[in-house]
């Protein structure tokens, strides 16, 4: 081979390694707008819909890598931290948006958000929403009881994952699908409530939740499962079911895992009521608020279905009862809801 080919050859190598290269590092504005919300934080927007005005929150920038991934990237701004507050409607251009969405990654690798409280306008939280940069060695911050928005319809895969410091969280009635690895790795998640509406648990989505001690399903039929679904969480805790549906559960697959299922009175309800009342504050010292519905009575049961005592207002009072989760079997004119409550 004469010098001029080995010249040629090193040319197209470097061609080649510069090419890569740029597609590795090709980053872009992700964004049409940013507003500083009422929690501090800058929150950077994508505009959805123009017709219905409604956007979503995105991240400041993207890097598409060589495998055509994309990784979100706060690089020389300020990334969230803290507790965060999402407004339900942003102004921009003297335009009114609805914010409806958490975008795909517009939280990843944030790790200092310590809580998120949502508007009830969000309806989907994305891939990756508020997945903390675990694998470098930091430690996420985000505690206490996640309170997701009762709109909320879609919760994407990995949304959660590996946020430790999160300790409860009940799934809205309105969620379908809890997708692949929601909240895998959530080691210190302690209680989960499953709503009526979901039908359907992915991939690992409470793998590693190793210190899950209750865990309450609210629906007769069992969620379909798929693989390991609640991998590495003890099979022996309390799963609080309604009354009729054990059986399903000791048959279903992934379920039959479990050793301890209770039926319990105050989870048989109809699957198809809907959940259209607020309870506050919650998780409370004692006193409780119910709004939005013709109360004729209201229910309170432990975590294993015992019953405590009843209300024939909407206003409750457990302060007498120690600390923990409570079940509220809310009785109305057109059927039975159930809510959970924790007692600090």
């Amino acid at each position: 081979m004469n010098i001029n080919q080995l010249n040629i050859n090193k040319m197209k190598r470097l061609f080649v390694t510069l090419l890569l290269m740029t597609s590795f590092m090709a980053s872009g504005i992700a964004y049409d707008f940013s507003a500083v919300c009422e929690s501090g934080q800058t929150l950077y927007y994508n505009i959805l819909s123009e017709t219905d005005k409604t956007v979503e929150i995105t991240y400041y920038e993207y890097f598409v890598s060589y495998w055509g991934n994309y990784a979100t990237s706060y690089y020389g701004v300020t990334e969230p931290e803290g507790d965060l507050v999402i407004p339900e409607h942003v102004q921009f251009n003297d335009t009114q948006y609805t914010v409806v969405k958490v975008g795909n990654g517009a939280f990843y690798l944030c790790n200092n958000i310590s809580s998120v409280t949502f508007p009830n306008s969000i309806i989907e939280i994305g891939y990756r929403a508020f997945e903390p940069d675990h694998g470098y060695g930091y430690f996420p911050v985000m505690t206490g009881e996640l309170v997701l928005p009762e709109s909320l319809q879609k919760l994407g895969p990995w949304a959660f994952k590996n946020n430790e410091g999160i300790t409860a969280v009940c799934i809205p009635n309105s969620v379908k699908m809890i997708a692949a690895e929601c909240f895998c790795g959530c080691s210190g998640l302690k209680r989960v409530t499953i709503g009526l509406g979901v039908e359907e648990i992915g991939y690992a989505a409470f793998g590693g939740c190793h210190s899950l001690d209750t865990i309450v399903v609210n629906r007769v039929t069992p969620p379909t499962c798929n693989y390991l679904p609640f991998n590495n969480v003890p099979k022996d805790i309390p799963v609080l079911i309604p009354v009729g549906s054990k059986t399903l559960y000791e048959q279903a697959e992934y379920w039959n895992e479990f050793t301890n299922f209770i039926e319990t009175e105050s989870l048989a309800v109809n699957e198809n009521e809907t959940d259209g009342f607020a309870v506050y504050p919650n998780p409370t010292d004692g006193e409780v608020i119910i709004d939005g519905m013709n109360i004729i009575k209201i229910e309170v049961y432990n975590i294993t279905g015992q019953f405590i005592k009843d209300f024939k207002n909407n206003n409750i009072d457990i302060s007498d009862q120690n600390a923990g989760m409570y079940i509220l079997k809310v009785i109305t004119p057109s059927g039975v809801v159930t809510k959970q409550i924790i007692k600090n």
